[in-house]
């Protein structure tokens, strides 16, 4: 059996799962951009008054990544602010 009829089985026998998050319940998001004092402004900025912590995690290259914890209420608003970080001009990936 060659590996793409056994890729083909391995999908079709374990349907895809998705993790059970109960909400309401603490996240966190991780940020990354070139310029570390932006990043902390596009986090504020979509944030807003909505609480949140933000620490420094590491330098890599031109790249400054950011973690950021908050609370979700649901989904919906978990996907929400990640679209809203993930648009950001500052922001170059989200994770």
């Amino acid at each position: 059996m060659d590996f793409k009829n056994w890729l083909n089985i391995a999908e079709t026998e374990q349907p895809e799962q998705r993790p059970q998050i109960d909400y309401p319940c603490p996240w966190e998001y991780t940020a990354i951009g070139t310029d570390e004092d932006e990043v902390r402004k596009a986090i504020a900025h979509v944030m807003g008054e909505h609480p949140h912590n933000v620490a420094y995690k590491r330098k890599l290259g031109k790249y400054h990544s950011l973690s950021m914890d908050t609370h979700v209420d649901s989904e919906e608003h978990r996907n929400a602010i990640f679209s809203k970080l993930k648009s950001h001009p500052h922001i170059k990936m989200v994770m």
